[in-house]
C-alpha cells in the first residue's frame, strides 16, 4: 500500500488550453494562478489552484512546435487528457 501524504498537482494536455480553463473555472471554481512558456521543449502552460485547503494544483499544458513531447501525447491514444 502507498503512503500518499501530499499530490504537487495534476497535469492535463489539450491543444487548446483557454476553453478548458473557462470551463474549470465556472465549473469548479478554479482560478487563474500563472502561465509560462517552455520554448525550448515546445510547450506552454496555465496554472491553476484547486479550491479548498489541498493545496494541489492544476495544469494545463499545450504544444507550441510539432515535435514538442506534449505534440506526441496528443497524437498518441492516450491524449488529449491527464498527462500525470
Amino acid at each position: 500500500m502507498l503512503d500518499i501524504r501530499h499530490i504537487d498537482h495534476i497535469s492535463q494536455v489539450a491543444s487548446d488550453p483557454e476553453p478548458v480553463v473557462s470551463l474549470y473555472q465556472k465549473l469548479f471554481g478554479f482560478e487563474h494562478a500563472g502561465a509560462w512558456e517552455e520554448p525550448r521543449e515546445g510547450y506552454r502552460g496555465i496554472n491553476l489552484s484547486v479550491p479548498g485547503r489541498s493545496g494541489v494544483g492544476w495544469e494545463i499544458l499545450a504544444p507550441t512546435r510539432a515535435d514538442s513531447f506534449v505534440q506526441r501525447f496528443l497524437d498518441s491514444p492516450l491524449g488529449p487528457g491527464l498527462h500525470h
